[in-house]
């Protein structure tokens, strides 16, 4: 039998490397085939190889008609592009949004999991990675002690504006330690040493819109469970490279307990990190499913809140994302 053959646009992204390398760290049946969100040819590092990977550029009608399933994992041009030529075939393969350039379409469907049935006019878009790792805290608390009240500050990483956003903070870092000029092109703001709460007036994107889509993506997973407040959130850029933090307040309806916290806590995708451990940290997932709790600590000014601490792999949460999509559309 035939591999089934899976696309990914944007191979040589922050993202597009993470589903390649997960996809080979998991020994799926699939032939992969890689596409540059640019026009030229890359070579990008492989960790099955010491070679150098070949990303293909020739995204055209016949090699997307080849495709089971097209990964968007690049710039929104190229996840556009892919689109605009499936949209033309009779038999389309499945495409899957990784950077949310289409939940804006009539055809998309935000979605965390595989559904139940697919449809090949749809495009799927994946649940942003803080949502889903809010939202899958939120269910594993609330399902231990109802949640009355909750309050999150989510602090991203400079990864979640690609390759761009990585590059501006290192140049931005060794500009710094150079006594040099930093560049100010995409945050127009010191980001290096620095917390953000918005990014500079000249910054050709707003953080403001990446907290709403967060806020939107949560409020939409939440509205498919019974009784789960929206919490209030705020989005911080932190000046890290890779991996999420939380800092999360939830207040319960009834009494719990540290200890029982934990212990509900402790499911399949989560690495709970007790009180005699070290609290988990951004450096400390990298590469990692799931997420990670600690620092799990009772609000001295409130008999039933309480703090948590947590961290996740950002690139990681989208690549599982992605696969848990299309799970079921690869089943043999």
């Amino acid at each position: 039998m035939d591999k089934p053959v899976v696309s990914i646009v944007g191979a040589d992204s922050v993202l597009g490397r993470e589903l390649r390398d997960l996809i080979y760290s998991k020994k799926l049946k699939w032939a992969v085939e890689p596409f540059s969100s640019g026009d030229s040819v890359a070579g990008v590092p492989s960790k099955e190889k010491d070679e150098a990977l070949e990303i293909l550029t020739a995204l055209d009608k016949d090699t997307i008609t080849a495709s089971s399933i097209v990964f968007l994992a690049g710039s929104p041009d190229s996840s556009r592009k892919a689109w605009k030529l499936q949209s033309k075939l009779k038999k389309k393969p499945l495409l899957i949004d990784l950077t949310h350039t289409l939940e804006d379409e009539p055809q998309a469907r935000l979605v965390d999991k595989a559904p139940d049935t697919y449809d090949a006019d749809d495009v799927y878009v994946a649940v942003q990675p803080a949502a889903a790792v809010l939202a899958s805290f939120l269910r594993t608390i609330h399902s231990h002690a109802p949640v009355a009240k909750a309050v999150v500050t989510v602090y991203e990483p400079a990864s979640e504006r690609g390759e761009r956003g990585v590059n501006e903070l290192q140049q931005q870092t060794i500009g710094l330690l150079s006594f040099r000029a930093v560049p100010k092109e995409l945050y127009d703001s010191q980001l290096t040493f620095t917390m953000l709460a918005r990014y500079g007036s000249e910054a050709p994107i707003s953080l403001a819109d990446f907290e709403l889509r967060i806020d939107r993506h949560l409020a939409s997973l939440l509205a498919r469970e019974e009784g789960i407040p929206m919490p209030s959130l705020r989005l911080v850029q932190a000046p890290v490279f890779h991996g999420y933090s939380f800092s999360v307040w939830v207040e319960f309806a009834k009494d719990t307990s540290v200890k029982a916290l934990e212990t509900a806590l402790a499911t399949d995708g989560v690495d709970v990190r007790g009180n005699d451990l070290e609290p988990p940290n951004n450096v400390g997932v990298a590469g990692q499913s799931g997420y990670a709790a600690g620092a799990i600590e009772a609000d001295r000014n409130h008999p039933r809140a309480f703090w948590f601490w947590l961290a996740a792999d950002n690139a990681r949460v989208s690549a599982d994302t992605g696969l848990a999509i299309a799970s079921k559309k690869l089943e043999p």
